[in-house]
């Protein structure tokens, strides 16, 4: 499936981008195979997703199978929406050539920011904290994963930081629309 060594550089790549490290633009293959396979990642991650979701106060009583659709078209709607964007932007800034890889490393991002939300999914799900207490460190690792992944885009696709930082903020952007309107098929169901 993937091939020798590919998981070990892509992991250390993720782990270069989240630290800003500028060599971690290399570690990412630009061809289509590999961006076709490291949408394995993502999906793998899934159910840490969906535990998050899972432990939110305001979704108890609707069904987990109605859930875990909802919140997994919801992430591959954003997903897409955001491969769109990332798409037109390199076609008018000529950077197509990049575009595999950047998809490639996007997804693979998807490994160290579950692992900076792990210890608030550890802490909401022991009942240590609630969701209140929680929040602000919520908005924390956002943040961070946004600045990474601005900073991802800009490495990746050899554009200027001030354009990656857009990525990342269209990025933002299509998650929070997408969980008003989630929200608002929360309403309809409720």
């Amino acid at each position: 499936m993937f091939e020798p060594g590919e998981i070990k550089r892509n992991l250390l790549g993720s782990l270069e981008v989240a630290l800003f490290m500028p060599q971690a633009a290399k570690r990412f293959s630009s061809s289509y195979e590999a961006m076709l396979r490291s949408f394995i990642v993502p999906v793998l991650l899934f159910p840490a997703s969906a535990m998050l979701v899972f432990l939110e106060p305001e979704l108890d009583g609707i069904p987990a199978n109605w859930l875990s659709l909802v919140l997994s078209l919801r992430i591959w709607i954003c997903m897409a929406a955001f491969i769109g964007i990332v798409w037109l932007i390199c076609k008018h800034t000529d950077r197509k050539q990049h575009f595999c890889q950047f998809v490639t490393a996007s997804n693979w991002l998807s490994v160290p920011a579950t692992v900076a939300a792990l210890p608030i999914l550890a802490f909401l799900g022991t009942g240590a904290y609630s969701w209140a207490e929680m929040e602000l460190p919520l908005i924390a690792v956002g943040a961070y994963t946004y600045a990474f992944t601005g900073y991802m885009a800009a490495v990746v696709l050899r554009i200027p930081i001030e354009l990656g930082w857009f990525v990342a903020i269209m990025g933002m952007m299509i998650d929070d629309s997408s969980l008003e309107v989630s929200g608002w098929v929360h309403g309809l169901i409720g």
